[in-house]
């Protein structure tokens, strides 16, 4: 157990009372590593949790002690509060803050939550022969022994359990014993991945690859009747090796986490913010399937995917910083305002339900019920103002007064048909400060590529631009999630409605770019460029 302080007294939060506080829900591993670079920055840190804890994070390092290593985090949060209670608490937002309530009418404030609940391994297939176990991030035997180490039973085994099995699959050798490592893939995607394969092979651990379906595996009594030895007979190896026949004392098969057994309460507390697989995406993880949205709330450790004691360890202490991060912004802003409303409100909460920051909260009053915007959470990105029905939403930083402006612009060069680009200010806006512009286009930098309204298009138009190209994030890197999907929606619809007939070029365009990409932006402009000159030329020419 983690020592730490002992409980306060019940009692309620006040307001602000959760500024540069955390909470870590979750006391295996990887909440001690958050709580470690929490504590670290200088933030006071409660951690709380059910069950026993969890330390099912892997390491492929060589001479690498996991028992060690986590009794000397534990040794060093002398300063950590350990909050009892049952499972995940109740929380709940409340502005830039959050309410975590611990039962017993004991509630408390913090200004972010970190979620490192513990997750089941992949359950393993139910046509598993009696006698395989599972791998454990400890290791495989004292003594030397004949283990057969099985990976990608099913589905693809982690990269972090699969280097592991091999590190046991090592020291077993080392030992004096036997190994065989039965893999699909070779994970080395990993810090030590490459040298560990290469001791592995040299060392005597033998490796037995297949490609195609999973071989059969078939484990009968020892003929020589050993107590606790495992005849197991492989086939369809491949490469000549049809069958292969190995006595076994010890069977392990290496999974990988398994998203689906991800607490409900942690799920809930994220909004539901999960991958595809049903893991938790947290702002501090940047990967191809995205990341969460749900500011001040973080996930480290298995919830997010990931077994590996390294990354874990990083993603923990980026976390924190981006928790330290939140939090002074939240201090900052407590009292600004990014998004304002008018009297003509009607509530019927649309901004809420599509804001990609969950900025928005719905307060109840006995007189006259308000939408409200938390200008910590908020990222003023607009996709609220461009999709709101009644048109009462206006960014404080950047007004609609702003592009009416604009607009009048495009008005003084009508007799010449400019083509006007609007820009995400993250990407577009700072690749075409490298990209030398035709006279005839007119750049605008948006917050983002989802402020661009249906409503800004056809005013656009009617303004006098010969052609509209918007310019979004790639999709999955926009920092609104959905604004640069909401662009694309959009321009679809206009042209849908403008009902062209098919051969003639499109006078609105959608394209995605990033900051860096300042060519590949230019050659877009260009190229939308030429197809509406050659459709002018093509009309000079026929006269219609």
């Amino acid at each position: 157990m983690i020592m730490g302080k002992t409980d306060r007294e019940n009692s309620t939060p006040a307001p602000s009372a959760g500024r540069q506080r955390a909470l870590v829900a979750g006391n295996g591993l990887a909440g001690m590593l958050a709580c470690r670079a929490l504590i670290d920055l200088g933030i006071t840190v409660s951690v709380c949790g059910a069950g026993s804890e969890s330390s099912a994070l892997y390491c492929a390092a060589p001479d690498f002690d996991l028992d060690t290593y986590v009794e000397s985090i534990r040794a060093n949060l002398k300063d950590v509060e350990i909050v009892e209670c049952n499972g995940i608490p109740r929380i709940s937002r409340d502005g830039s803050e959050f309410v975590a309530d611990f039962g017993r009418g004991r509630q408390e404030r913090f200004g972010c939550v970190i979620l490192a609940p513990a997750v089941s391994m992949t359950p393993l297939s139910g046509e598993m022969p009696e006698g395989m176990e599972s791998l454990s991030p400890g290791k495989a035997s004292d003594h030397g022994t004949t283990c057969l180490f099985v990976l990608d039973y099913g589905l693809r085994t982690d990269p972090g359990v699969g280097m592991t099995a091999i590190r046991q699959a090592l020291e077993n050798v080392e030992a004096g014993g036997r190994s065989f490592v039965l893999m699909k893939h070779a994970p080395v995607a990993h810090l030590f991945g490459e040298s560990l394969f290469e001791q592995a092979k040299r060392s005597g651990v033998r490796f037995l690859r297949f490609r195609g379906e999973y071989p059969e595996i078939k484990i009968d009594p020892d003929e020589s009747g050993l107590e606790g030895k495992l005849r197991v007979t492989i086939k369809g190896l491949g490469d000549g090796n049809e069958e292969l026949v190995v006595s076994s004392d010890r069977i392990l098969a290496a999974g990988a986490p398994d998203g689906s057994s991800v607490p409900e309460a942690a799920r809930d507390i994220a909004a539901r913010d999960i991958d595809e697989n049903g893991f938790l995406l947290s702002s501090s993880v940047h990967c191809h399937s995205g990341r969460s949205f749900t500011n001040g709330v973080f996930a480290v450790g298995e919830a997010v995917g990931s077994t590996d004691l390294i990354r874990v360890a990083a993603r923990a202490a980026s976390a924190a910083v981006q928790a330290k991060a939140w939090m002074i912004r939240a201090e900052v802003m407590r009292d600004s305002e990014t998004v304002s409303f008018t009297e003509d409100c009607i509530r019927c909460l649309t901004c809420t339900r599509i804001c990609p920051h969950a900025a928005f909260a719905y307060n109840t009053a006995p007189a006259r019920s308000t939408v409200s915007a938390s200008a910590a959470a908020c990222q003023e990105c607009g996709v609220c103002v461009a999709e709101c029905p009644r048109l009462v939403l206006d960014l404080v930083s950047f007004p609609d007064l702003g592009m009416v402006s604009f607009l009048d612009e495009v008005k003084k060069l009508g007799p010449s048909s400019p083509v006007v680009v609007y820009g995400c200010q993250r990407s577009a806006g700072r690749a075409v400060g490298n990209v030398t512009l035709p006279r005839d286009v007119l750049f605008c930098s948006v917050p983002c590529a989802g402020r661009v309204s249906e409503a800004l298009l056809w005013a656009t138009l009617e303004a006098g631009a010969s052609g509209i190209l918007v310019a979004g994030c790639h999709h999955g890197n926009c920092a609104s999630s959905t604004g640069t999907d909401w662009a694309r929606a959009r321009t679809e619809s206009v042209l849908e409605k403008l009902g062209l007939p098919a051969g003639i070029p499109a006078p609105i365009g959608y394209v995605t770019a990033a900051a860096n990409e300042a060519a590949r932006f230019g050659r877009s402009i260009a190229e939308f460029r030429e197809s509406l000159a050659r459709e002018n030329e093509r009309e000079a020419l026929t006269g219609k």
